[in-house]
């Protein structure tokens, strides 16, 4: 007999899940502040279902987003369809959320306000924002931060790092990271840090400087002044998920870029790099 748990993720949706425990077991794990619960199986109510069966997960949508590549490469571990939830339940909470904007991004308080990270992926976001976390700063974000009426905001997604751990972080940083461990396996591992080192969904915080990343081989870490037409084209590219008219997106990145401090960070060290950025903002 199939298993059926409907999932409610605050206001952005539900998800039915048939035959899916251990995915039911771990999806409070990737989100941080969110309301979830368990709820009745109405079909009005539910975004999407997702089911196991015998040869892996199939995901349907009723007229919600759906993750990528489901058809082209199906999903072949438990950690895969986390990543997809995680992803979808963004677009969802997005959708219903317009005025917020959301970049590519991680997000960090430091001191009295927040020092935002916009860059791709494998740019070293996620283990820098790890080694900050280690010395006690508070996570926006690792890669989706929001940004509405000048405030950065947190959208209460967990920190996901690659696996293998990055050779550069300190064995007492990685059993930081080991020891935080939400879901892992199949190359991502989430980390789950205590409450005063993670900000729930909806936390707000002025946004207090940017930071582009440069990392390379054997270099000090240092910080040095970037244009701001460096941080506008950054932000400019790395804002997702675009919901308002592309003017309106350029106007709000534009006041954002001309009127908080921009720094280029070089480093090779995630310690160093988290170090100095502590003494320049803290």
């Amino acid at each position: 007999m199939s298993q059926t748990t409907t999932i409610q993720f605050g206001k952005a949706g539900a998800i039915r899940f048939i035959d899916c425990a251990d995915i039911v077991a771990s999806v409070r794990d990737v989100f941080c502040g969110w309301d979830i619960s368990v709820c009745q199986p109405d079909q009005n109510r539910v975004s999407a279902c997702v089911t196991r069966d015998s040869d892996g997960w199939t995901w349907q949508s009723f007229e919600s987003y759906r993750p990528r590549d489901w058809d082209r490469i199906p999903p072949k571990n438990a950690i895969r369809v986390l990543t997809d939830i995680h992803e979808a339940i963004l677009h969802w909470y997005l959708a219903a959320h317009t005025e917020t904007l959301c970049l590519h991004a991680g997000a960090v308080k430091i001191g009295k306000g927040l020092i935002c990270f916009p860059a791709r992926g494998r740019a070293g976001k996620s283990t820098l924002i790890a080694q900050l976390a280690f010395l006690g700063h508070r996570i926006f974000g690792d890669d989706v931060v929001g940004y509405r009426e000048n405030l950065g905001v947190s959208l209460g997604m967990r920190p996901r790092l690659r696996l293998p751990l990055a050779d550069g972080l300190k064995p007492d940083v990685k059993t930081f990271i080991r020891k935080n461990a939400g879901p892992t396996g199949h190359g991502w591992h989430y980390l789950k840090t205590t409450s005063e080192r993670m900000a729930p969904l909806e936390e707000v915080c002025s946004v207090e400087g940017i930071v582009l990343l440069r990392r390379s081989d054997d270099v000090q870490a240092k910080l040095s002044p970037a244009r701001a037409a460096d941080a506008l084209s950054s932000l400019i590219s790395e804002n997702i998920i675009r919901l308002r008219p592309m003017l309106e997106i350029f106007e709000v990145m534009h006041d954002l870029s001309h009127t908080k401090p921009a720094l280029w960070l070089d480093y090779s060290d995630p310690l160093q790099a988290a170090e100095l950025l502590q003494k320049e903002f803290g």
